[in-house]
């Protein structure tokens, strides 16, 4: 089995419920006779990737907590497998419905379709091609049957419709293309933008998180897992996409749309719902910014428990003037969280109020999520200019100031990791040790090769007699 789509399912009556529409669309796209026509124009037959038929697909429901459970049969009318699984009601939680289907779920790749969504014929085919790293633009060459290296986050292409009145039958006659569709309603027109300005998510960057929507994506089985899945603890409506998305691509997967990929909305697009928007989207922000490191989500000045960036300090050696410096220095104007190795009661006793600095190793609940690590086995901090921009649209000056020259223009992370010169790692003396930097990315596709020296212009050694006091006047 090849394909599990995996469907989150709340309804406050069972009349309410659309599984009905789901099993009618997903019966119609693996039996409907013109899709190997289609499939073959779009390139995916001839990497040798048959129409999937109802053998290699099932549906998985998650139910979040309906006060009656949907009722499926064994098998859909056209033979696809199904299974209904239930949690209890503690809120919308769309995410853990989701990951109690996926924790159930048998397929290689795993297909992501909500409730009010219906597929057109073609569109699993173009799923699971995509996350198996077949690129869309280059499906004609049979040179790219295997795929890329990095396994693929892949969404499709969400429109919207209004089906009232339309009953699971005549729905599956439309898809079938005997008959007209309901009428099209708007759609998003950022989503649109944001997959143009990315080609189709090719050039996607730390910031990329925004275009990917669980309504309609899918991703390897194996990757799902590796990451940890959708986060359960989401409550509420919209964010657990982004941040599936974000730990993804952290982790070193490939994002990518697929435009040919087409799954129909049942009704308008959040803006255009009765809903306050507002209210609606505050309420996820609120949340996201706990679990999302990107300064577009955070935004300046809180601290959380899981920074954007992690400083581990191996303090082995310091005295504490050094650090008292030294990491009071990282911390300055960023979104920053200090781990600290082989240090002693006198310098936690001095930070023991700073909910940035713990002792220890970060977790990797925090490693998975944020975006940059550096670290320290001497004691150096950034030099003022390394902190100084003019750049006002700055949200975290420690590291957009830094990045330009680290990583190329606008400090967006690339696929390459930054090539670290041994020899520049260790200076002729143990103190002058460079910090090094990395981003989780370039940890994920390099490993420790990733990790590169700051250049020694942008770093400051501090010595062993240094007077705390006194250099901190000299820095007001």
């Amino acid at each position: 089995m090849r394909v599990s789509v995996l469907v989150p399912h709340f309804a406050r009556r069972p009349e309410d419920s659309r599984l009905d529409r789901i099993v009618a669309a997903l019966d119609v796209a693996v039996t409907h006779p013109g899709r190997a026509a289609m499939l073959e124009e779009a390139g995916l037959v001839a990497l040798g990737l048959a129409p999937l038929g109802p053998d290699d697909v099932e549906l998985v429901v998650g139910d979040d907590g309906s006060p009656e459970a949907p009722a499926l049969p064994d098998r859909t009318p056209a033979g696809i497998a199904t299974r209904v699984l239930t949690q209890e009601d503690q809120g919308f939680r769309a995410a853990a419905a989701r990951h109690l289907a996926a924790s159930a779920a048998t397929g290689e790749v795993l297909v992501m379709l909500d409730a009010d969504m219906l597929p057109v014929p073609g569109t699993l085919e173009q799923l699971e091609a995509a996350a198996r790293g077949l690129d869309a633009v280059d499906r004609r060459d049979a040179g790219q049957a295997e795929g890329s290296a990095a396994p693929t986050l892949a969404v499709g292409r969400r429109l919207h419709h209004d089906p009232t009145g339309w009953s699971a039958g005549d729905l599956a006659a439309w898809l079938r293309g005997e008959r007209p569709g309901p009428e099209e309603l708007p759609a998003p027109q950022w989503l649109a933008d944001g997959y143009r300005h990315t080609d189709d998510l090719r050039a996607a960057d730390d910031a990329s998180f925004r275009y990917v929507i669980s309504a309609v994506c899918a991703l390897p089985a194996e990757l799902y897992r590796r990451v940890g899945g959708f986060d359960t603890g989401f409550v509420g409506y919209g964010g657990e996409d982004w941040e599936l998305a974000q730990r993804c691509w952290l982790a070193g997967a490939e994002l990518r749309h697929v435009p040919d990929a087409v799954a129909w909305h049942d009704g308008p697009e959040i803006a255009g719902r009765a809903e306050d928007l507002a209210a609606v989207k505050n309420a996820e922000t609120a949340h996201l910014s706990t679990r999302l490191t990107h300064p577009l989500v955070r935004g300046r000045g809180p601290v959380r428990a899981i920074p954007d960036v992690v400083v581990e300090a191996d303090l082995a050696g310091w005295t504490l003037g050094q650090a008292l410096v030294v990491l009071g220095e990282w911390l300055r104007g960023a979104d920053v969280g200090l781990w600290c190795r082989n240090t002693d009661d006198a310098v936690l006793a001095a930070f023991a109020e700073d909910p940035r600095v713990r002792s220890g190793e970060p977790s990797a609940e925090v490693t998975a999520r944020c975006r940059w690590r550096v670290r320290l086995t001497a004691p150096a901090h950034l030099t003022d200019d390394a902190h100084r921009t003019d750049d006002a649209h700055l949200t975290n000056p420690l590291l957009d100031a830094l990045l330009p020259r680290l990583t190329g223009p606008r400090g967006v992370p690339t696929a390459e990791p930054l090539a670290a010169d041994p020899e520049a790692r260790i200076a002729t003396e143990p103190d002058a040790a460079l910090p090094l930097i990395a981003h989780a990315r370039w940890l994920a596709l390099a490993g420790d090769a990733a990790w590169a020296p700051l250049p020694t212009e942008l770093t400051t050694h501090v010595p062993a007699d240094v007077v705390a006091e006194h250099t901190r006047g000299r820095l007001a």
